[in-house]
């Protein structure tokens, strides 16, 4: 049986693993922020050059998983104990 080569591309483990580095340093920086992060400040805590669609996807994919994150008066923001987080 003959392998036939795949190019990079097809391999999606490269940018899985840049999502998930992306998603954690979001989860962190939300944690950090006492008061939230609005839209312009995510990118900078995040430390990646990405744009604002993927981080707003990044953090509607992370509630989907179940993390506790509220978006209010235009900040976003980690839920924290007492107000429905995990304990």
């Amino acid at each position: 049986m003959r392998r036939v080569a795949t190019p990079r591309s097809a391999n999606p483990a490269p940018d899985r693993g840049r999502q998930i580095r992306r998603q954690w340093k979001l989860l962190r920086a939300l944690e950090a922020a006492r008061r939230g992060l609005t839209g312009s400040e995510l990118p900078k805590a995040v430390g990646e050059r990405c744009s604002a669609r993927t981080l707003y996807r990044d953090l509607e994919h992370l509630q989907a998983a179940g993390f506790p994150l509220v978006s209010e008066n235009g900040r976003w923001r980690a839920l924290g104990a007492g107000e429905g987080a995990w304990t």
